[in-house]
């Protein structure tokens, strides 16, 4: 499953949603954002990043996984 954010002009919004509503329900879901918020105020208004990206800070790079070990 893909994530795509996009900016969406007041003129169009109406039509926009009216076209991803007439998509299946588990091939689109909506996910209401009243405002357009840069990516930094965005990810500060989800609970418990803030604190989370601090504590990935205090981590010791040789507690980190390398690309080779990851699985894709």
């Amino acid at each position: 499953m893909k994530t795509v954010t996009i900016k969406i002009d007041d003129s169009i919004h109406e039509k926009f949603t009216w076209l991803l509503e007439h998509f299946s329900g588990s091939g689109i879901t909506i996910l209401e954002q009243a405002e357009y918020l840069i990516d930094n105020e965005y990810l500060r208004s989800i609970e418990g990043t803030v604190q989370s990206l601090q504590e990935a800070r205090q981590e010791k790079s040789e507690s980190g996984v390398t690309l080779e070990k990851l699985e894709w």
